[in-house]
C-alpha cells in the first residue's frame, strides 16, 4: 500500500503598539490544506483562522481580550456510499479574556474563553495559575483549568475500505485538571530541583474501537509525579534531569501510548571560550501499550492491545564557531542504534550521523 501527502500552510501577522508600547494589538490570518491520496482511499482538508488581540499593559499588570474565528473544510476523495457526504464543513468563534499580575514575589494570572460551535455544543473554559516566591530559594507554583477539544474530521468522517468508518456522532472531549510543585535552589543556584504533582480527569475521551472511534462510556483519570533538578558543577558544565511518572485509570483497557516511567538526562559542556559546545542526552522510555492491527483481518476486524518493551536512546552533538556568524556542528541520534518501536509496525530510525553548517545573516 502506499500514500501520498501534501500540506499547504500560509500565514500572516501584523502588529500595532501604541501609548509607549503600552497598548498591543495583533491581527494574525492563517491557511493550512492538507491532501491524502491512498490509491483507495483520500480526503482533503482546508482551515482558516483570523485573530485579533489587543493586550493592556498597566503598572505591574497586563490584560488581554481576544476574537478568533476559524472555518474547516473536509471531504472524502473516495467516497464509499451515499452516506458519505461529499463535503462537510463547521466553523467556531472563540472569544475571551486573560489578566495577568505581578505583585512583588508573587504572579497569578487568570483566564476565560467561550466558544460559539455550529457542530457542537458551545463551551467555557477557563485557567488559573499562580507562583509566589516564599524565599529568595523557593517558589511555590499552582494552576488549575478546563479544556475541551473538538473531534477531527478524520475522527468523525474519515474512511479507508475495510479498516476505518468515521463516527459522525462524536462528542468533543473534556479535561478538567490541576498541578502543584515547589522549586528550590541549592549551593547559591548551582543546584535546582523541582517537584511537582498533578492530576487530570477526562470526560468523553475519543477512543480508537477500530474499525471506528467512540467516546468512552466512562471518565478516565491521569495523575503522577514530576521531578527535575539542573545542576552546575563548574561555570562550564550543566547537568539535567527529569523523571515523570504516571498512573491512568482507563477502565478495562490498557491507556495507549502513555509509559508509565519516563525519564532523560542531559550534560552539556562549553570550551574554547564557548565556541565549542558538545551534550550527550540519554533518554528512557518505559514500557507501555499500542492498539495492535497485525491480526486484524483474522481476527474478527478485531483490534488487540500490545505491549511494547522499554528503550533507552543515546544522542551526542558537537557545535564549533568558526566566526560569530558561521557554526559547524556534528550530530549522532540513538548513538547505540538501539531497536525499538513507539507505534507497532511502525519501524523507528537507527543510528544516524548529520553534519550541519550554520550562517547567521543579521551579524
Amino acid at each position: 500500500s502506499f500514500s501520498d501527502t501534501l500540506d499547504e500552510l500560509i500565514g500572516l501577522q501584523a502588529t500595532l503598539a501604541a501609548a509607549d508600547d503600552r497598548l498591543i494589538t495583533r491581527l494574525a490570518a492563517d491557511r493550512a490544506t492538507n491532501e491524502l491520496d491512498g490509491g483507495s482511499f483520500g480526503n482533503e482538508s482546508e482551515r482558516r483562522s483570523l485573530r485579533l488581540d489587543t493586550s493592556w499593559h498597566w503598572a505591574d499588570q497586563r490584560t488581554t481580550v481576544f476574537l478568533e474565528h476559524e472555518e474547516e473544510r473536509f471531504r472524502n476523495t473516495y467516497p464509499f456510499d451515499a452516506s458519505q457526504i461529499p463535503e462537510q464543513r463547521r466553523d467556531i468563534t472563540g472569544f475571551g479574556l486573560e489578566h495577568r499580575l505581578h505583585a512583588g514575589h508573587f504572579d497569578a494570572s487568570a483566564t476565560l474563553r467561550r466558544d460559539d460551535n455550529d457542530a457542537f455544543a458551545d463551551s467555557t473554559t477557563y485557567a488559573l495559575a499562580t507562583s509566589w516566591q516564599i524565599s529568595n530559594d523557593t517558589v511555590l507554583q499552582a494552576s488549575y483549568g478546563k479544556g475541551v477539544t473538538n473531534p477531527t474530521f478524520i475522527e468523525q468522517f474519515g474512511f479507508v475500505p475495510g479498516t476505518f468508518v468515521g463516527n459522525p456522532g462524536l462528542k468533543p472531549e473534556s479535561s478538567k485538571g490541576w498541578d502543584a510543585s515547589v522549586r528550590i535552589r541549592f549551593l547559591d543556584g548551582k543546584l535546582v530541583a523541582r517537584a511537582g504533582y498533578f492530576e487530570a480527569d477526562l470526560s468523553n475521551e475519543i477512543l480508537s474501537l477500530f474499525p471506528s472511534v467512540d467516546n468512552a462510556a466512562q471518565h478516565t483519570s491521569r495523575r503522577g509525579w514530576e521531578f527535575e533538578a539542573s545542576w552546575r558543577p563548574s561555570p562550564s558544565t550543566t547537568v539535567s534531569t527529569n523523571y515523570t511518572y504516571t498512573d491512568t485509570d482507563h477502565g478495562d483497557d490498557k491507556a495507549v501510548r502513555r509509559p508509565r516511567h519516563l525519564a532523560s538526562a542531559i550534560v552539556t559542556q562549553t570550551a574554547l571560550d564557548e565556541r565549542l559546545q558538545t551534550s550527550i542526552d540519554i533518554s528512557y522510555n518505559g514500557n507501555q501499550y499500542d492498539t495492535d492491527f497485525r491480526r486484524f483481518f483474522t481476527n474478527g476486524f478485531t483490534a488487540e492491545q500490545t505491549r511494547l518493551n522499554d528503550f533507552v536512546l543515546v544522542n551526542a552533538r558537537a557545535g564549533f564557531a568558526l566566526r560569530s556568524d558561521l557554526e559547524v556542528s556534528l550530530r549522532i541520534e540513538n548513538m547505540l542504534d538501539e531497536r525499538y518501536q513507539e507505534v507497532i509496525g511502525y519501524a523507528s530510525p537507527g543510528r544516524a550521523l548529520f553534519f550541519g553548517i550554520r550562517y547567521d545573516l543579521t551579524r
